[in-house]
């Protein structure tokens, strides 16, 4: 069958012999060799070529993934959208579009990639789309925009370089994917204005997010240790402090109070910052704060999924903890100076 999937507007299917001539005017017109020169063909033959080509792959499945849009009871080829492989990044894809100059400005492309999009998360399993746009090219990024993609950062391009302003880096998660978003930092701790990162996806280089760490401390001089649930990473260890990745605007201090209270029931109105350490290797920033509390030892409420027991030491006896048991050795040295 060739019809893959339908919108309000257009049926989308694959490429077939008769829909070379089309994709060669519609590849052609300015806008296509401006802002995507190496999206144009350069005769009929070449096109013929791509048609061909599109077609095997969607018979079979692979990538590049390229279908052809047509309009709803005319039957007219008024564009082309499809994904490609993002090399060395399994479960990502990238998405690609052309819509004919007469059709433009009528929402027929945020129409199709919508459609697209929501195909390609159920057909492939794919985990992440990202969208490119040239510099300047502001109505494929309102494009992207408006079908659920969000911008995440700017990257500059070659001299020698067709795309040599430079391309906007657009990102949409699958419908299952974790959404969790975090502000981006650079090594100076200077939030990165208009980047989102989004929690399990790979962090691009020179890029921070802030983690909080909080050090519960009784009254009686006991430290609260809490053991990991054996499904996370690092399962069945113990750690030495509540806490966890900042959310999107949210500041150091909330962000510890707010871990704090989820992970341990307790309500901390004051902390005290004890802090900071800088880990390239997890591209963190962790702010560490001291909470002391005289609240009912036996009152602490675990989080589901995140931690599976607890219990209050002593310094001694935090110290004595092997490596094997301690998920991470990273606070003892605030221990130290609290001790």
């Amino acid at each position: 069958m060739n019809i893959l999937f339908e919108t309000e507007r257009l049926i989308v299917r694959k490429f077939k012999a008769e829909d070379t001539g089309r994709l060669y005017e519609n590849h052609r017109d300015e806008a296509v060799r401006k802002w995507f020169p190496n999206e144009c063909y350069a005769d009929a033959e070449e096109a013929q070529d791509a048609v061909r080509f599109y077609a095997d792959c969607a018979e079979n499945g692979r990538l590049p993934f390229v279908l052809a849009a047509e309009l709803k009871g005319t039957g007219e080829l008024i564009g082309d959208a499809g994904i490609s492989e993002v090399e060395g990044r399994p479960g990502e894809t990238e998405i690609g579009y052309c819509i004919a100059e007469k059709y433009r400005g009528q929402g027929y492309a945020a129409e199709l990639l919508r459609a697209l999009s929501d195909f390609v998360f159920a057909r492939f399993g794919t985990k992440v789309i990202w969208g490119r746009v040239v510099c300047g090219n502001a109505a494929s990024a309102k494009v992207l925009e408006n079908s659920g993609y969000a911008f995440v950062k700017k990257e500059l391009g070659a001299e020698d370089d067709p795309y040599g302003n430079g391309m906007l880096v657009y990102r949409l998660s699958g419908p299952k994917r974790d959404l969790e978003r975090w502000d981006a930092y650079d090594r100076d701790f200077t939030l990165v204005q208009g980047v989102t990162l989004i929690r399990g996806e790979k962090i691009p280089e020179g890029l921070y997010h802030l983690v909080c760490d909080i050090i519960v401390r009784h009254a009686d001089g006991s430290y609260l240790v809490m053991q990991r649930d054996k499904r996370k990473h690092l399962g069945g260890k113990w750690e030495a402090t509540a806490g966890g990745s900042a959310l999107q605007g949210e500041d150091p201090a909330a962000c510890a109070r707010r871990e704090l209270y989820e992970e341990t029931g307790i309500a901390a109105g004051n902390l005290t910052e004890l802090g900071w350490v800088l880990h390239h290797g997890h591209q963190s920033f962790y702010a560490e704060y001291l909470c002391i509390t005289d609240a009912d030892k036996d009152s602490i409420r675990l989080q589901e999924g995140e931690t599976s027991d607890y219990k209050w030491i002593t310094a001694d006896e935090l110290r004595s903890l092997s490596r094997d048991a301690l998920a991470t050795r990273r606070i003892l040295s605030f221990i130290e100076e609290l001790s």
